[in-house]
């Protein structure tokens, strides 16, 4: 049994060590003031139940993600040519879940009963 444990853990280490330099790679593409907001996002690839894989870009806030949208266009197109067999892009944010008048005051919060779950928008990337 320890064996097959050990198996595990080489794949699950060359999985990690995969997607690190695919993360580099993208994040090394990206214009520099792109790769600014990207040094603070959190990164992930899962398949979906269908088994189409998504690249996951988890922003600190909703200012951040919403820059990262507003650049969509260049980092879904960079996301597309580094990242083969990665055919839909999720660009997410955990919302802040207490109120902050600071926030509110400065436009970023529209209701102080936001959800506790990620929110975001899948892009396909185009063939």
């Amino acid at each position: 049994m320890l064996h097959s444990y050990s198996s595990e853990c080489t794949s699950l280490s060359l999985t990690q060590e995969l997607h690190q330099r695919v993360f580099d790679s993208i994040h090394n593409a990206c214009s520099a003031s792109l790769q600014a907001h990207l040094e603070d996002c959190h990164f992930g690839i899962a398949p979906d139940c269908n088994g189409i894989n998504t690249f996951f870009i988890i922003a600190p806030d909703q200012t951040v993600a919403q820059t990262l949208l507003q650049n969509s266009d260049a980092l879904l197109e960079t996301i597309a040519d580094r990242a083969i067999g990665i055919t839909q892009t999720a660009i997410c944010f955990l919302p802040v879940t207490k109120y902050d008048p600071k926030l509110l005051s400065n436009g970023l919060l529209r209701d102080s009963n936001m959800s506790k779950f990620l929110v975001g928008k899948v892009f396909r990337h185009e063939s």
